[in-house]
């Protein structure tokens, strides 16, 4: 799966082409009325469970959008409802990250975190009934965010690397262990 953005809103949000065996597919649009720019991050996820052909993308565009989608296999799903419509600095920074879980007590669920400008949020998305739950905080102003999943133990780790203009200026971590899907306290690793 090869996934671009492309320049003009009105012809598509992304594009993208498949790669089966030795056959390159033809180049698709995907358009999304959420959206309000053109793609400026692009993060693909792949559902490590077995025998899926599920990937997630999280698409943060110039207007300050972050919208997902999932891949089947054959073909991408409606947009999902919009995650938020006042992400920041999408001209300088992925304020955003999105990882399925690999623990085997959690699958086909994967984690978004990203952050507002005043909040990082983080939200689930359950694969079993193939929704997003409500999103909770975990933490203020960011200029990065980076989500792991740890695939011999199923650990999830995020770090939050805090901008300038942050109440507290630090680089932040939290983590899921043990199949849990209850996150840690936050932790300052740097002040």
């Amino acid at each position: 799966m090869f996934v671009w953005g492309f320049t003009t809103v009105a012809t598509a949000h992304f594009r993208y082409r498949t790669y089966v065996g030795t056959t390159l597919g033809t180049v698709t649009n995907v358009t999304n009325a959420n959206n309000g720019g053109i793609a400026r991050w692009i993060k693909l996820a792949p559902n490590p469970t077995a025998s899926s052909d599920q990937i997630m993308i999280g698409l943060h565009d110039a207007g300050a959008d972050l919208n997902t989608f999932i891949w089947s296999g054959t073909a991408w799903s409606a947009v999902h409802a919009e995650h938020s419509a006042t992400t920041e600095n999408a001209a300088a920074d992925m304020d955003f990250d999105i990882t399925f879980e690999t623990h085997s007590s959690n699958p086909g669920d994967a984690w978004l975190l990203w952050s507002d400008g005043a909040t990082v949020s983080r939200k689930l998305w359950d694969g079993g009934t193939s929704a997003w739950q409500t999103a909770t905080t975990m933490g203020d102003d960011n200029m990065g965010i980076v989500l792991n999943a740890q695939p011999n133990n199923g650990a999830v780790l995020a770090g939050v690397y805090e901008d300038d203009t942050s109440v507290t200026d630090d680089i932040r971590e939290a983590h899921l262990t043990g199949g849990s899907q209850t996150w840690s306290t936050i932790a300052q690793i740097w002040a």
